[in-house]
């Protein structure tokens, strides 16, 4: 029964994700268009020079939009218990029942509509997927970073996740990241690493070179310039970093979104609860939620900042070369690196110290994920579906911070809110759709 019993978060969240598939699931806009294609040697080959190298999603999608839309909603569903599972291991290998439900309630206010943009099944393949089956690509590393052993049947199914997971271009730059830094730990600490490490970090670069070198990807970046971004043509490297950098954090503060703001007011509490650990601490932990609620406009009422905001949060949306000669630049990147770097500085100082170098990796991870738009033209047009992967970042770092609450009273505050927005989330998005 206690087994049992610590099972229920994810029950309950494999449920209430499947009842909406399969309740409110309609086929459209790139469903419909993938629905009609029949796979052919000459579609994988003539997809492979003018368009994309995301073969294997593309080809798993056609597959599943031949099949009747439960299908699709049971493996969705499925594939979301394993990314929470997935998330709640690599927190602590025996989580108590308490955060799996922080854990899940957290993945019940992420912001599930946005994957219904480009139609459900085509954003989910391409987004929470690879995010999915990504993290189980990771176990490996983890278990060998841990001195734990491999078994055989888990490094098969880890490879076969990786296959997929790295045809998706965020998902595949942050694996080969997070296998760079944990082959490079282990050889550090002379620790023998394990053949099938090499190999799975080999297999991830070489789903990365098949990336860089499918001519479809550089036939795509000229079509979908002209589509979505002509503008885009004038802008330099350095520029497209900016562009990168400086759209991330706009779109955070101009959304106002849930789940920064529960990151930013945690470590706010933190800090003022553990004020006695010195006002460096208290200043550390508290000031990404004093930029957080000034830029996102909070407190426009109070302290009447609407130019400063609305000059920020511009690059929220397309950007018109033009602002590049706007005095403000060096000002609106400067928050934007600041806002970044408080937060991982808070994360650092409040997490135990076992975990904190981890936990601020993750986070910067999540963040690298989204810069990387920067140099695609789709940075605008991909609306907010790219940020799933910094948003599961937080995730994981509000559960890391979860894990410091001692106190009965706070625990249960703490699950209350959770709880309460991930209500209005689940109320909202069926609502809407």
């Amino acid at each position: 029964m206690q087994k049992l019993k610590s099972k229920f978060p994810y029950l309950a969240l494999f449920l209430l994700i499947f009842a909406f598939f399969l309740l409110k699931l309609e086929l459209v806009r790139d469903d419909l268009w993938f629905q009609q294609i029949s796979i052919t040697g000459d579609w994988i080959s003539t997809r492979y020079h003018t368009w994309s190298s995301r073969l294997v999603i593309e080809i798993v999608m056609i597959f599943l939009l031949q099949l009747p839309t439960w299908v699709f909603s049971l493996l969705t569903a499925l594939l979301c218990v394993q990314l929470a599972a997935g998330l709640a291991w690599m927190v602590d290998e025996e989580l108590n029942l308490y955060l799996r439900c922080v854990l899940c309630l957290l993945f019940m206010i992420y912001p599930l509509a946005e994957l219904s943009s480009a139609g459900w099944v085509s954003t989910c393949l391409n987004y929470l997927w690879p995010l999915s089956f990504g993290i189980v690509a990771l176990f490996p590393l983890r278990q060998a970073m841990r001195g734990a052993p491999l078994s055989r049947i888990g490094l098969l199914y880890s490879a076969a996740c990786m296959i997929f997971a790295c045809n998706q271009e965020q998902m595949c730059a942050l694996i080969i990241g997070f296998y760079a830094v944990g082959i490079g730990s282990m050889l550090y600490a002379r620790k023998k690493v394990n053949p099938s490490i090499w190999l799975l970090a080999l297999l991830a670069i070489c789903s990365f070179l098949f990336i860089m070198t499918c001519p479809g990807n550089g036939a795509r970046f000229e079509r979908e310039v002209d589509a979505w971004y002509p503008q885009y043509r004038e802008f330099g490297l350095m520029a497209k970093a900016f562009l990168g950098v400086v759209s991330t954090v706009a779109t955070i503060f101009d959304t106002k979104n849930i789940l920064f703001l529960l990151l930013v007011l945690f470590l706010a509490y933190r800090g003022i609860r553990e004020a006695e650990r010195g006002t460096a601490f208290v200043f550390l932990s508290c000031s990404p939620a004093l930029c957080f609620l000034f830029f996102s406009g909070f407190l426009q009422d109070y302290l009447g900042q609407e130019e400063i905001t609305q000059e920020f949060n511009q690059f929220a949306d397309l950007v018109n070369p033009a602002l590049f000669s706007k005095p403000y630049l060096a000002f609106v990147l400067a928050v934007s690196a600041s806002f970044v770097l408080a937060m991982v500085a808070a994360l650092f100082v409040q997490v135990d110290r076992p975990k904190r170098l981890e936990v601020a990796l993750v986070l910067l991870a999540g963040f690298a994920s989204r810069f990387l738009m920067g140099f695609s033209p789709t940075l605008y047009a991909s609306l907010t579906r790219t940020f799933s992967y910094l948003y599961f970042a937080v995730i994981f770092c509000l559960v890391c911070l979860a894990r410091k609450l001692s106190f009965r009273r706070e625990k249960s505050v703490f699950l209350l809110v959770l709880a309460f927005f991930a209500v209005c989330q689940y109320i909202g998005l069926y609502l809407n759709f």
